[in-house]
């Protein structure tokens, strides 16, 4: 028996297999998500509506001076440049095929789990918890946003550069090597350039210092000090200078945060039971009794623990509390309530994980460690049940916006985008019947009366359209496709000047708006009209 048990721990955890076999197993979970396609949440327009941007490497400095959406001086703006990144280098090799996007999104997660199994060991805790717990982060189904979405690579990368980071300076630490100084600033200045929840990092290495490192002189690094500063000065500057628009006011923020926050206890429910899932999630459609559920659970573990290293427990609290609080600073109203994906779940995850693989429950328990590997192993199988089923709405468009109205039904997003997924299969009545009930949440909903303009067109009722573009103009005068689709119905009333005149305006609030370049240089440059 001893023999078998020691083989078997060789084959697991040994020296590099533990590696092997997460990627091993990552491979087999998600090799059909390689076959997916796009979701067009996000995804049409960060890479199709930008292809020809994204294959042209004469264009890589724009992503350091553009925000991702190229909506600069809107508060939608975000700065996101090693995003943009990735998405020119997956052009360039796959341009609109999405299995390349796909394979990145596939290869980000399972890097990032090695890197959370690294971790773990580096912070000394127990080799079969921490691979029991990284297998489960990588099947986790609430996380299957992160791998299968291709937009939800954000996440991953972030983690790996924020777990990078992390590394270099635990090792820092431990050594002060300026080697390990300087990658710890070049890994934590990309995750800035990736996601703008990275600011808080240096709170995190700073709560790592003074709870958890064992340096009795308890007296930080001035060269860490400055490298902070300085890598956050770099990226505010670029940002400032990308965007355009000033951070809310803290106020604002607080409001955000206060009424948003029972989602804490729909991520912290989905982290423990992932039942209750939505590719697009709104508060009025989820439910909290998951959340409320895994707090009695934790609860209970860490009543049952006799002896718990608080500090490093509250580590992990405070982890799990700093990346996920931007989750809740979603601006959002009864009309048209904020969404809390679930891929930004990915990199608060790895804090609830710190505090788990430190709970010890009944520490007399004979055969501890078989129970702790037979519950992973039944916990596994029940989550990569969940994961099967759950990952196929991310297969095509048609099945994403399904799902999402299916769990979000007072989400008028969902029921707009829905309709318009109908209009490209032509569906004319399906998609109208949808853009009606978006209209029904939020009067206002951005996008819908254009699109009910464009159906117009197709029937041929060329009224009804130029009155529903003028609509959408007059609701939403920044809408840039709201010019173009109005400019579409003037070119096919050949009324050239006012083409003109909307090409120019699309323009005008989105220059790299395609569509209307194209327009105007087929037909306007070369003096067609």
């Amino acid at each position: 028996m001893h023999t078998i048990a020691a083989r078997s721990k060789n084959l697991f955890l040994s020296s590099w297999h533990p590696f092997a076999w997460i990627i091993f197993a990552g491979l087999l979970v998600y090799a059909r998500t390689l076959f997916f396609n796009f979701s067009y949440l996000d995804d049409n327009v960060l890479i199709l509506d930008r292809i020809k941007e994204l294959r042209d490497f004469s264009h890589l400095g724009n992503i350091f001076t553009t925000d991702v959406f190229h909506l600069a001086g809107k508060s939608a703006s975000y700065y996101r440049p090693m995003l943009v990144l990735s998405f020119m280098l997956n052009a360039f090799f796959s341009s609109e095929n999405p299995f390349g996007y796909h394979l990145f999104n596939v290869v980000a997660h399972l890097f990032a789990v090695c890197l959370i199994f690294a971790l773990l060991l580096r912070l000394g805790f127990d080799r079969l918890k921490s691979f029991c717990l990284s297998i489960l982060f990588l099947v986790h189904p609430a996380l299957v946003q992160a791998v299968a979405w291709i937009p939800g690579r954000n996440d991953s990368l972030l983690t790996v550069f924020i777990l990078l980071a992390f590394l270099s300076f635990i090792k820092y630490l431990k050594e002060f090597r300026l080697k390990d100084l300087c990658w710890h600033f070049v890994f934590f200045l990309c995750a800035l350039l990736t996601k703008e929840s990275a600011v808080v990092f240096p709170v995190l290495c700073i709560l790592y210092f003074f709870l958890i490192s064992a340096d009795e002189k308890k007296r930080l690094p001035v060269k860490l000090i400055a490298g902070w500063i300085f890598c956050l000065a770099a990226w505010f500057f670029l940002r400032t200078a990308a965007v355009k628009t000033s951070f809310m006011i803290f106020g604002t923020w607080v409001k955000f945060t206060l009424v948003n926050s029972p989602a804490l206890l729909l991520y912290l429910g989905k982290a423990f039971f992932p039942f209750n899932l939505s590719v697009l999630p709104i508060l009025q459609d989820s439910s909290l009794f998951f959340g409320i559920a895994a707090l009695v659970l934790i609860f209970m573990l860490m009543r049952l623990t006799p002896y718990k290293d608080r500090k490093g427990i509250m580590f992990g609290w405070l982890w799990f509390l700093l990346f996920l609080f931007f989750a809740f600073v979603r601006p959002g109203s009864p009309l048209a309530p904020a969404d809390f994906l679930e891929h930004r779940l990915y990199l608060p995850m790895i804090g609830l994980m710190i505090v788990l693989i430190q709970l010890r429950p009944c520490p007399t328990l004979r055969y501890r460690k078989t129970l702790i590997a037979l519950s992973s192993g039944i916990s596994f199988l029940i989550f990569l049940v969940v994961n099967i089923v759950y990952v196929q709405n991310f297969k095509d468009r048609l099945s994403f916006w399904r799902d999402a109205v299916q769990h979000s039904p007072h989400a008028p997003l969902a029921h707009a985008n829905l309709g318009a997924m109908y209009y490209l299969e032509g569906k004319n009545e399906a998609a109208s019947h949808e853009y009606y009930k978006a209209l029904d949440l939020n009067p206002r909903q951005e996008m819908v009366y254009s699109n009910l303009g464009l159906i117009f067109m197709r029937e041929g009722k060329w009224q009804k359209a130029e009155h529903s573009f003028l609509l959408e103009i007059q609701l939403n005068p920044s809408y840039a496709d709201a010019y173009y689709n109005f400019g579409l119905l003037r070119y096919a009333q050949k009324r050239w000047d006012d083409t003109y005149r909307l090409m120019e305006k699309t323009l005008q609030l989105d220059p790299h708006h395609a569509g209307a370049q194209e327009v105007l240089a087929r037909d306007f440059m070369n003096g067609r009209p």
